[in-house]
């Protein structure tokens, strides 16, 4: 009976995907230049009379996502309903599945599309909040017709062996599913509004999950429309996790976990004083984690997540990705990857905490690893680094085509760039380990130079060609003709950026990696059974369909002084989505 509580759970988590709710000001309580399409979401229900102000982390709407961007993720979803169905299929024939995970995996395939999701009294585009009461997660998400949802549960419960357990919370109906003596899952249908919690057994925060007793002190819209405008987010989804909030419940008094009977598991850190006040600074140089939507338009779809730093560790971690290059570059092939670090920099940060940790050793329990390792650390990294190492700035890959040779071998073109503050130290190196190389006359600022087949054995056979060039910081290769422009372009000097890692990549290399594949599998001889092909060739065709409603996907790592950065961005096709 697991796999029923915990697929309600995720199917009431999951709803979280693609929804939020607006306040009647909420467009002006966002990022502040917020474009038309941006405030174009329909308002709906909220929640935040039911959230804790000081809950510990919070994830909700404000706003609905804007529904050109919806249709666009259905559709790309309801393309996808035929492989998904061949999955379920293949677990429902399972001999040995037990019954009632039959009976919901049948339920479940009549939910893979769009159509079926509402059928089944589901909001395509709900508005919803997850918070803690407490530490434990509880989840409201809007319902689309509440009376076909009961209807849904009531099919898959027909099909159970043993009715599902119900409880009356106050006058309301609950389902429980119990996992623990003491916790469980609870799940509460009202109007138009599913609830569920992983919570404790417990009157009081049962009492809380049905909406019977209200927070002492409720937490504000403006709260979030605040965090908004602080960070930078949309209210499509905007959140956080506070890590001072987490650490204050677990090691303080908290009723609801002091009534789980783990005072015991607890009180070895609660009533060591070294612990709260060196879990305290943990969590005072890493507060806090935000996340959210930072753009939501009919051709975009952006994400932050950042974990935020206290202004010393902040200071101290940004110059790690302050290499002399900007990595952050417009796509103009399948995909591509960067890195920027200065090593030194890297060490000096490590150096400053490890230094710490020997000087003063943290004497909680919870820490007893890092202060037996700290001076073996510390050792390493006094340790000299080669220059040849330290030389490295970072590196820049990207590949402009993937194909499949006539000699059965992956093949394609692309650049590769190595920055560094002195690249004629590597050239040196490479040149006395090959003679070819030392032929080459690479110069800074100097014409690619065609690199000898023989120097690459890598390439034989697959009718590619190789060039190098260098410049004052940076030394390159091109495979393939069509890419010297790029790579003479690509080492060209730039400002530093606060990156430490980038990628992009064009939705049409998903296309091309399945067609590789396939090649190679047919040009190897491999004996690939009927149904394996045609779930191969659905994938491709479902891959087919994403790349027609998506261009790019990317993604960034960037150290600055807030804290650290990850950056997720989607662009859409807007014929596509028209």
């Amino acid at each position: 009976m697991r796999l029923l509580p915990l697929a309600l759970l995720s199917t009431a988590l999951l709803l979280t995907g693609c929804g939020d709710d607006k306040a009647p000001d909420a467009t002006a309580d966002s990022a502040a230049d917020r474009t038309p399409e941006q405030a174009a979401g329909e308002s709906g229900p909220t929640f935040f009379d039911r959230i804790d102000a000081d809950t510990p982390y919070l994830f909700a709407n404000l706003q609905r996502t804007p529904e050109s961007l919806v249709d666009a993720m259905w559709a790309i979803n309801d393309a996808s309903a035929d492989s998904n169905q061949a999955m379920l299929d293949a677990v429902a024939e399972d001999e040995e599945l037990p019954p009632e995970a039959r009976a919901l995996v049948n339920e479940m395939s009549s939910m893979l599309t769009r159509e079926g999701w509402e059928a089944a009294g589901l909001h395509t585009n709900p508005m919803f909040a997850i918070h803690g009461v407490s530490l434990f997660p509880v989840a409201h998400v809007e319902l689309a017709d509440t009376d076909a949802f009961r209807a849904k549960l009531d099919r898959i419960e027909a099909g159970l062996e043993r009715p599902l357990s119900r409880r009356q919370i106050e006058g309301r109906e609950v389902i429980w599913f119990g996992l623990e003596a003491t916790l469980g899952i609870a799940v509460l249908i009202e109007d138009g509004v599913v609830t569920a919690g992983l919570v404790p057994d417990q009157p009081a925060v049962l009492s809380r999950l049905v909406g019977a007793t209200d927070p002492v002190d409720a937490m504000a819209p403006g709260a979030l429309r605040a965090l908004n405008r602080e960070i930078g987010l949309t209210p499509y989804g905007s959140g956080y996790l506070d890590f001072e909030r987490v650490i204050a419940r677990v090691l303080g008094p908290d009723p609801v976990i002091g009534a789980l009977d783990v005072d015991g598991e607890l009180d070895a850190f609660r009533n060591d004083p070294a612990c709260p006040a060196e879990f305290q600074a943990l969590a005072t140089a890493m507060p806090r984690m935000v996340m959210g939507y930072s753009e939501m338009t009919e051709t975009r779809a952006d994400a932050l997540l950042r974990i935020e730093t206290s202004p010393s560790i902040g200071q101290a971690l940004a110059p790690i990705a302050r290499a002399p290059v900007s990595i952050d570059r417009e796509l103009k092939g399948l995909m591509s990857f960067g890195m920027a670090f200065e090593l030194l920099a890297a060490r000096d940060f490590a150096r400053g905490l490890v230094d710490g940790w020997v000087e003063t050793p943290p004497q909680c329990e919870a820490f007893a690893t890092v202060a037996e390792q700290a001076p073996q650390v510390q050792a390493a990294l006094n340790r000299p680094i080669p220059p040849v190492v330290t030389n490295i700035k970072g590196l820049f890959l990207e590949a402009d085509s993937l194909s499949f040779s006539d000699e059965g071998l992956p093949t394609g073109g692309g650049t590769l760039a190595f920055f560094m503050k002195n690249p004629q130290l590597l050239v040196g190196m490479a040149q006395m380990f090959s003679p070819q190389v030392a032929e080459l006359q690479l110069e800074p600022g100097g014409e690619p130079q065609k690199v000898p087949v023989e120097a690459i054995p890598q390439l034989a056979g697959t009718g590619l060609e190789a060039w190098m060039a260098m410049s004052e910081n940076a030394i390159g290769m091109a495979i393939g003709a069509e890419s010297v422009d790029g790579l003479t372009a690509g080492l060209d000097r730039t400002e530093a950026d606060p990156f430490l890692m980038t990628g992009r990549m064009d939705f049409d290399l998903l296309i091309d990696l399945m067609d590789v594949g396939m090649k190679s599998m047919q040009s190897s001889g491999m004996d690939v059974e009927a149904e394996t092909a045609e779930m191969l060739e659905a994938q491709r065709a479902q891959y087919e369909r994403m790349a027609e409603y998506y261009d790019q996907g990317a993604f960034r790592i960037a150290l600055t002084e807030a804290g650290i950065d990850f950056v997720f961005e989607a662009r859409l096709n807007a014929d596509a989505i028209d």
